[in-house]
């Protein structure tokens, strides 16, 4: 019989260290460009930012610290009515 012997592959060679990167690039690089992928990452931040504060003040009606939820300034928004509604 003969016996199978899984081939291996060669060791490679570790890789270089890379380069040192001075601490202030990145951060330069974060404040400074407009590369439209740190533009999307800067609306996602912002957009988060506001949907956390729209629920903390969601959190404070619902164990009574805030009585009403503040309407937007139009006519089309009644948070009275529509809390006080059947279905809510």
């Amino acid at each position: 019989m003969t016996a199978l012997v899984a081939a291996h592959p060669e060791p490679t060679a570790m890789p270089l260290a890379p380069a040192r990167i001075h601490p202030r690039r990145p951060s330069h690089e974060l404040r400074e460009t407009t590369s439209p992928e740190l533009r999307r990452r800067r609306w996602m931040v912002g957009l988060s930012l506001v949907c956390a504060a729209i629920g903390r003040i969601a959190t404070l009606c619902q164990v009574g610290i805030r009585k009403r939820l503040p309407d937007p300034p139009s006519d089309l928004f009644d948070s009275p009515r529509v809390n006080a509604a059947p279905y809510a």
